[in-house]
This record gives structure tokens, C-alpha cells and sequence, in this order.
């Protein structure tokens, strides 16, 4: 928000919903994961389940900490939308992949790329790693497919031609001696790393984009997600086609096979999660939460959850056993105990604020998050919170913010007010939510800590 190079207040207060985040509990009682300032294009979770990443519209890729529910780390590194991620086996390293035509070896932990690998022309839409960790593969808009060595300083990657338009989804087979492919241009296809010029097969040919493909961990399967509404899953020894798995009532855009190879879950156009069985043709469950397409999936290493995201910037999290939304089991208690006691504006401005608890702290003693702390930020110069790493623009501004000045900056946008940031270019122009919101964040990042030493935050308007 405001002087971050994170995610911005701007995005995340544009809806209001239930969100608690922060509110610590079992991973049963998850709420949503809202930090991005648009649509989030894919989400990975790490092999412990304790982490996920999501890649974003907004240029940035989050990582988010499933047990408090709090974005830990931004990575920057991308020009564009990022449109795929995926966690290295080592829960250490992640690889992004994005519009601007860069592939991203990270360093978890880090914040600054290990390596940027640049060759295809215009988009990457997918990105996988080897099951040893050692390679990640790209598919792209330019009909490429390219293997990077992550790791060694392999000169040029290795180039598969073969799919005449984009390139949408992407897997390596366990036997790490192949991937799996679907593109735009209707066809399935199998590549051999060990022969580049005469390594493709073409496994199927739908006549329709295949918008996604992934493959069981026994090897024994592949699933694809099409434009023609339809699942089907192929024997990947055989080559036949097994099932058509119909359901979704627009073109199925994501999926995700759950890690006990029992289950796999799929996304759609219009906002549809369903889950399915392998021994079946008729869904476990079906739920439409989201508003617009589901863009990626993910299980939990145990199955036991299911994640999924989309355009509407939201991460969403099921019970996979019967597709119940975790996050609803709480909305009851979204309130949170700052916000005891206030009513009219500042009661409305702490609703709005909720979303924004991902990734910014209001007290004293909390540290910066994604966006850096804003306690005591009415008064402070652009670019100064202690400790967080903030853009070249941002560290030359002259800005001080005051309640105005973060009023004209939901008002006019983060182009106009802080030129050179990289903030989402949304804005808030609602003026009473507007002024709701602001008269909070001058209220609460001034007197947070009031609350904390055990006097009471602030006395009660009083009602006309």
C-alpha cells in the first residue's frame, strides 16, 4: 500500500467480503488469500504445505504462510503479468514464468532472482520443474517449448518445435525422460529429452485448444482440460482415450491430480470447481464460488485440501473429502478485536481494511509483511518504513502522507500519484468508502498501540 512494492491497499479494498485474516487456527478454518491487485494466474503450494505461491496480473509473485495466513515475501523480477509458477521438489527454489517472455529461478527464502532465462518471443503461459529439481520447462505463445538447466551454466536451452500456436500447458512424466504438452492448436504432444530434433510425438489431436495437461505420479495417466467443455483422461501406455468427463458448462481452464493419485480437481470458465474420482465418470462434488474463470489448482501434500484461484484475485480453499469452503466456516467471527467498539465510519473503514491484513501490519511491534508496516504511516515520507526493500521510484519521492494525499492516491491511482511504481493501476472511487477507509488508517496506525498497553482504542460515536 502506498509506499510498498507489494500488493497495494488499492487492489486489495477495492470488495468488500469476509476475509479473517490473521486469526490463528487450524488449517481447517482458512479464509481467503487476497494480496494481489487483480487476477491471480496460477498458485503452487510447497511440498511441506506450509507455503503457497501465487503469480499475479499484477507482476509480482506471493508467497503466502498457510498457518497465519499473512503474505511473507513479494518476489520481483517479471515486466508483465506472471502467468505460472511452480516449487522446485526442495521447497527451496521456485520458478515463475510471465508474459514479459522471462523464466525465474528464485531462492525461496531470497527476494532478488537467482537466474533470468530469456529466448522465447512474447508470452510464457506454463512452467514446470523435473521431479529431481535439476529442470524447468516453458511453453509459449511464440509455439516453443524450451528446458532450462536451473543450475549449471548450460549455454542455450534445449528447443522443441512442433505445436503451431501457444503453448498451454506443460508436465514432466516421472520417468524424467519426457513432457507432456498442450497447445492452442488442438494437440497433445510427447517430447524426449534425450533427442531434441526428433523427439516429438503427436499423442492426440483434440481440433480444440487444450487449455491444460497434467500427468499422474504413477506415469500411467494424463488428463486434459479443453475449450469444449470436456476432461479426458488417456492411458498414457496404451495411448487410448479412457474417459470424457463432462460438467463443466464452459471451457475447463485448470486441473490439478491430487497426490494420493485418487482424485483430481478441475476449473472452468464460469467460476466452476469440480471435483473428480478416477474410479468414477460422475463428479464428487461441485461448487461455483468463484466470480469468472478458475485459472489454477492445487492440493495440499495430503490431499486433504484443495486450493483455487482465479480473475476475481481470490485463493480459495475446500475440504476435498465434500468441496466445503473453508474459509466460509468463519465469516461468523471475521470481525477482528481492533475493531471492537467502533461504529459508523470507523467501523465501516475497519471492514474495508480487512483485505488488506494480508500484507500490512497496524502495530507498533508487528513487523513489515508483503507491504511495509503502516504504523505511524500519517506523517511519514515515502519510502522510509524501516526495513523494507522499496522501489528506485519510491526511495526518490518526495511524498509525505497525510490523510489527503492517500485519499488522492485511491482517487486518482498509484500511476498518477507515485509515477514508477509498479502498484496494480486500480483504484478506489467510491468517495465514501473512500473517506471510510482513510479515516481508519489515521485512526488505527496512530493509536494501535494505546490498544496494546490495555486502554480503550477509542470511545463510541455517538448515534444522532
Amino acid at each position: 500500500m502506498f509506499d510498498q512494492v507489494g500488493p497495494t491497499l488499492t487492489g486489495l479494498a477495492l470488495s468488500i467480503g469476509i476475509a479473517a485474516f490473521g486469526i490463528s487456527a487450524a488449517m481447517e478454518a482458512k479464509a481467503e488469500l487476497v494480496g494481489h491487485g487483480g487476477p491471480v494466474r496460477d498458485i503452487a503450494i510447497s511440498p511441506d504445505g506450509g507455503g503457497v505461491l501465487s503469480a499475479g496480473f499484477d507482476y509480482r509473485v506471493i508467497l503466502w504462510d498457510t498457518k497465519q495466513e499473512l503474505a511473507r515475501r513479494v518476489f520481483f523480477g517479471h515486466d508483465a503479468a506472471v502467468n505460472a509458477v511452480a516449487f522446485a521438489p526442495d521447497g527451496r527454489h521456485a520458478v515463475s514464468a510471465g508474459a514479459d517472455g522471462k523464466v525465474i529461478l528464485w531462492k525461496v527464502a531470497g527476494r532478488d532472482p537467482v537466474r533470468v532465462f530469456q529466448g522465447h518471443v512474447g508470452k510464457v503461459a506454463s512452467v514446470a520443474v523435473s521431479l529431481d529439481g535439476r529442470l524447468a520447462a516453458s511453453g509459449g505463445f511464440d509455439g516453443t517449448v524450451r528446458v532450462w538447466d536451473l543450475f549449471e551454466e548450460m549455454g542455450e536451452p534445449l528447443i522443441y518445435k512442433g505445436h503451431t500456436g501457444p503453448v498451454n500447458g506443460i508436465a514432466f512424466l516421472p520417468d524424467g525422460r519426457r513432457l507432456a504438452t498442450g497447445g492452442y492448436d488442438g494437440t497433445v504432444r510427447l517430447w524426449s529429452l534425450e533427442d531434441v530434433t526428433g523427439g516429438r510425438e503427436t499423442f492426440a489431436n483434440l481440433g480444440f485448444s487444450v487449455n491444460f495437461v497434467v500427468v499422474t505420479a504413477d506415469g500411467n495417466s494424463l488428463v486434459t482440460a479443453g475449450t469444449d467443455e470436456a476432461v479426458r483422461v488417456f492411458d498414457l501406455i496404451s495411448g487410448s482415450e479412457t474417459k470424457i468427463l463432462l460438467g463443466h458448462r464452459a471451457p475447463v481452464l485448470a486441473i490439478a491430480v491430487s497426490p494420493d493419485g485418487r482424485r483430481f480437481a478441475t476449473g472452468g470458465a464460469r467460476g466452476q470447481v469440480i471435483l473428480w474420482s478416477f474410479a468414477s465418470t460422475k463428479p464428487v462434488w461441485e461448487a461455483v464460488r468463484h466470480k469468472g474463470p478458475v485459472w489454477s489448482l492445487a492440493f495440499a501434500p495430503d490431499s486433504s485440501r484443495l486450493m483455487s484461484a482465479g480473475i476475481d484475485g481470490r485463493i480459495k480453499t475446500w475440504r476435498a473429502d465434500d468441496g466445503t469452503e473453508l474459509g466460509a466456516r468463519i465469516a461468523a467471527v471475521a470481525s477482528r478485536p481492533e475493531e471492537e467498539g467502533l461504529e459508523g465510519e470507523l467501523k465501516r473503514g475497519a471492514v474495508l481494511f480487512r483485505k488488506c491484513r494480508a500484507c500490512h501490519s497496524l502495530a507498533a511491534n508487528d513487523q513489515n509483511r508483503a507491504g511495509p508496516t503502516l504504523y505511524g504511516v500519517i506523517g511519514r515520507r515515502v519510502g522510509t518504513a524501516p526495513g523494507y526493500p522499496y522501489s528506485p521510484a519510491l526511495l526518490k519521492s518526495s511524498i509525505v502522507w497525510s490523510p489527503s494525499e492517500i485519499s488522492r492516491l485511491f482517487d486518482e491511482g498509484p500511476d498518477v500519484v507515485t509515477p514508477g511504481t509498479k502498484m496494480p493501476l486500480q483504484r478506489l472511487t467510491n468517495a465514501e468508502d473512500r473517506a471510510a477507509l482513510v479515516a481508519y488508517i489515521e485512526y488505527a496506525t496512530r493509536e494501535f498501540a494505546t490498544r496494546r498497553a490495555g486502554a480503550p482504542l477509542v470511545k463510541k460515536e455517538k448515534k444522532q
